[in-house]
């Protein structure tokens, strides 16, 4: 197996070359013609022939495609194998490895070329985006259905695979890539990503044996549970939507609140250069203003009050308490925790560097097919 890995590899590594050398000419080609996709396809050489010997039984398109080691719809991962499907649903089958390392490799080498396609591709879209309505990140996750009968023992696939976008302000969750602005209403999710937050699982909240879960929270009460291949994928994902929440918040700069402070109407004011205000309705006068780092902590009864600490040795007793009543409570921590968000990572640059646990392998597989 080791042999024909190797043997391969060279191939693979040729196929590169010559991919990247017709690519190059096809790209100045096809720009005219990119625009009419919402997301832009990338070319790639699709007449390289298999060495002598050689017979191509399937060939994927890598673009957009989807990888996993699970049984499909279920948390059970296969020891010694994994599949791939492209973005029209075609399956190379289940590819079986003995060795572990070098199923380990290919899972890596083609991740890594998916990856590869799917950045270029968003830079390609991009070039037609309004800056407010850029790509940030495009891939493939796994939704949890089925929830209450999972574990009754029933025969049915408790998840589901979901492509995620996340794009100007938006989070979008599709059962296949949207190829034409069309396709975008065709969503089974859509929310501002303002108004959701990326949560690691806590260990008593996690359920079933998939490894990379995490939950979405949203604003209207809703949360997802969704789970990613690797943990290189989930630290890209986070990070991704870490920055759409800071961009989001930069191009808002401020958004304000009707509430009623012992029960007179007020106003709370985030603001992501001067930090939290407190505005009187009936005076028209700001009472206070407040540093996002004096925020100690926050508490809600899961009606309408809010109560907010806030941590300063000029206060008395060094701290300040607002108790607020808001109608749209869940909105308003929603917010708050995306400027406070904003806030970090504009006063630390490193925030924003997307770091993984460890070095992936530069792949040497083609960009394209496999």
């Amino acid at each position: 197996m080791t042999a024909v890995l190797n043997s391969t590899a060279e191939w693979l590594s040729t196929m590169s070359t010559d991919s990247r050398r017709n690519g190059s000419n096809g790209d100045k080609s096809s720009q005219a013609s990119d625009h009419e996709n919402f997301i832009s396809l990338v070319n790639v050489a699709s007449d390289i022939q298999p060495p002598k010997g050689w017979k191509n039984f399937v060939i994927l398109p890598l673009q957009m495609a989807y990888i996993t080691r699970y049984l499909w719809g279920t948390d059970k991962l296969r020891s010694n194998g994994f599949e791939v499907r492209s973005v029209d649903g075609s399956s190379s089958g289940v590819i079986h490895c003995e060795d572990p390392k070098v199923l380990s490799l290919w899972v890596g080498y083609i991740d890594s070329n998916i990856s590869e396609l799917n950045n270029k591709s968003i830079k390609l879209s991009n070039k037609y985006l309004h800056p407010d309505e850029l790509i940030v990140y495009l891939g493939w996750l796994c939704e949890r259905v089925n929830v209450t009968n999972a574990e009754s023992g029933d025969f049915l696939k408790t998840w589901e695979p979901r492509f995620v976008m996340l794009k100007g302000n938006e989070f979008y969750l599709f059962e296949t890539p949207p190829l034409s602005v069309e396709e975008l209403k065709s969503s089974l999710t859509c929310q501002k990503v303002l108004e959701t937050r990326f949560r690691d699982l806590k260990e008593h909240e996690k359920v079933g044996k998939r490894e990379h879960c995490f939950i979405i929270e949203t604003a209207f009460g809703e949360n997802l549970y969704l789970s990613i291949e690797s943990s290189d994928q989930f630290v890209q994902l986070r990070g991704a939507w870490q920055r759409c929440t800071y961009y989001a918040i930069n191009k808002l700069e401020t958004y304000t609140f009707a509430c009623a402070m012992e029960d007179r109407p007020s106003a709370i004011i985030f603001d992501i250069r001067h930090g939290i205000g407190m505005y009187d309705v009936p005076t028209k006068k700001y009472l206070r203003w407040y540093k996002f780092s004096e925020l100690q902590s926050s508490a809600d009864d899961g009606k309408l009050r809010i109560r907010l600490v806030f941590h300063n040795k000029k206060f008395e007793n060094n701290q300040h308490i607002l108790d607020l009543d808001c109608t749209d409570f869940r909105k308003l921590i929603f917010y708050l925790h995306a400027f406070l968000l904003a806030r970090i990572m504009s006063v630390d640059p490193d925030y924003l560097n997307l770091k993984t646990h460890k070095e992936k392998a530069v792949s040497t597989a083609p960009a394209g097919t496999v």
